[in-house]
């Protein structure tokens, strides 16, 4: 080894890396080794802007270069030799070893973690960088910006698990998840004991689970570049779908809605009227309820109750059947069914009860017939009550008797003529109309949301007494009405 000293200018010329260098060198450095193995040492390392570096160190990438660590979206970078502090302007390279699906994070030497964005200051959002790919940032003071082309590939759909389900009827249910455009979706079970997917990968896949219970289930759209996940709750009601009937004429009878139940379909049959009168009407709809809260139930009898006109001789009208809902007052009717007006064997015959005109929201009464004893001009048959207004009484002509009209949806069919009967009114049927002087008497009209009109009684003739109407309120819907179907009392089925 040989020791020199140069106080001016030391001048190198190395032919085989065709280099030529100039450094002006005021302390003494050490030449080792000879021919290609020569080598000038005591330089010391290029750490400022200013110093000196080589080609070999330049074209190795140390400085710049490293294969990243890290893993869920962070990478980490070991530089060498390392920097001392982030300095806007700096490029790194690395090559990924993940693929991301988020917001990115680089840490340099230890230095600290910082954000990774695109475009500008916009956050990585999924699969922009993939496995093994080369990646190039700049620091610009405050976060690393990438330079190099972003990979191709689309972030999963985002997850939809659909609208809470709660308190349903049974103990199953079909899922509303969103179908996914971009990756597949899979259901899981997060909380709740004892359910069951019947097809995980389906986003309408049946659940079943346990009466009583609360479940809470996750819809999870996956693909490569990362997943979307969402949560919908589910709960099953404890109460076992059944049915009350209530078949005692009278009332109010109080019903009230079991715990979990959500809607109940109602059925109201009204009474026939007495004397083998015409049929009680049918009426059906579906409620929408609160569990916990009450209805109030009526049930007509084949002798008037709840509702049915008075007739001669028991001819009475039969009573109309319905649901109450608020209260017990007749404007607290929800559903009506009408009951049949009352006969005389032989002579008046009663209307059936919602046998009139069929509506959207109810039926009208059935015209009550009279006993003719010459001609129709003599004593005729009532009208039908219509989707408005009640039905007029039949004629009347000297004596004789006509039937009473049946119910409408805004008015009560009128009495019949003779000695006439008395017009129906909200819920009430018209009494017989009677000259006192001999029997068969005229029949009652039935009860209905408007009550059929009495029939007359003349010269020993008698009018039947017209139907009542059936109806439904606005809140009802399924609606289904029928004419002249019940015999005997009638009844109300509650079903959940």
């Amino acid at each position: 080894m040989k020791k020199i000293f140069l106080s001016a200018v030391l001048l190198l010329f190395l032919s085989e890396l065709s280099l030529f260098s100039q450094v002006e060198i005021d302390k003494p450095v050490q030449l080792t080794g000879s021919g290609s193995d020569a080598a000038v040492t005591g330089i010391k390392s290029a750490v400022n802007s200013q110093d000196a570096t080589s080609v070999e160190s330049v074209q190795s990438g140390n400085f710049s270069f490293a294969a990243a660590t890290g893993s869920n979206n962070h990478f980490s970078l070991s530089i060498s030799p390392a920097i001392a502090s982030y300095q806007a302007g700096m490029v790194f390279h690395f090559l990924s070893n993940q693929t991301v699906n988020g917001p990115v994070t680089l840490d340099v030497n230890g230095l600290g973690t910082v954000n990774v964005h695109k475009n500008f200051n916009l956050p990585l959002s999924g699969c922009e960088i993939q496995n093994g790919q080369i990646v190039t940032v700049i620091y610009d003071g405050t976060d690393f910006q990438m330079t190099s082309a972003a990979a191709v590939g689309s972030a999963p759909t985002v997850s939809n698990a659909g609208t809470d389900q709660l308190n349903i009827p049974g103990s199953s249910t079909s899922l509303a998840g969103n179908t996914p455009i971009s990756g597949n979706g899979t259901w899981s079970i997060v909380s709740g004991v004892g359910g069951n997917i019947a097809n995980p990968s389906s986003p309408t896949s049946t659940f079943t689970g346990i009466g009583g219970n609360s479940y809470v289930l996750e819809w999870t759209i996956s693909n490569a570049c990362g997943s979307s996940s969402s949560q919908v709750n589910i709960s099953f009601s404890t109460y076992i779908p059944g049915s009350q009937n209530f078949t005692s004429p009278g009332g109010p009878y109080s019903f009230t809605v079991p715990q979990g139940v959500t809607s109940l379909t109602l059925e109201c049959w009204g009474a026939q009227g007495n004397n083998s009168g015409g049929n009680g009407g049918y009426a059906k709809g579906v409620l929408s309820v609160t569990p916990g809260s009450q209805l109030n139930v009526f049930v007509g009898g084949q002798n008037g109750t709840n509702g049915g006109g008075t007739g001669g001789s028991g001819a009475n009208g039969g009573g109309m059947s319905d649901v109450r809902q608020g209260g017990v007052a007749l404007g607290d009717m929800i559903l009506v069914a009408g009951g049949g007006g009352g006969s005389y064997p032989s002579n008046g015959i009663g209307g059936a009860g919602g046998g009139g005109d069929a509506c959207s929201n109810g039926a009208g009464g059935g015209r009550g017939l009279a006993y003719v004893y010459q001609s129709p001009s003599y004593s005729g048959p009532g009208y039908n009550g219509t989707c408005n207004s009640g039905g007029a009484g039949g004629n009347g002509y000297g004596g004789f008797a006509g039937g009473g009209g049946g119910g409408g949806l805004s008015s009560g069919g009128s009495g019949g003529f003779g000695s006439a009967g008395q017009s129906g009114t909200m819920g009430l049927g018209g009494n017989f109309g009677s000259n006192g002087n001999c029997t068969p008497d005229g029949g009652g009209g039935g009860g209905g949301y408007y009550g059929g009109g009495g029939g007359a009684n003349g010269q020993c003739q008698a009018g039947g007494g017209g139907g009542g109407s059936s109806w439904a309120a606005p809140a009802l819907t399924q609606l289904s009405f029928t004419g002249g179907v019940q015999s005997g009392d009638g009844k109300v089925t509650i079903t959940w």
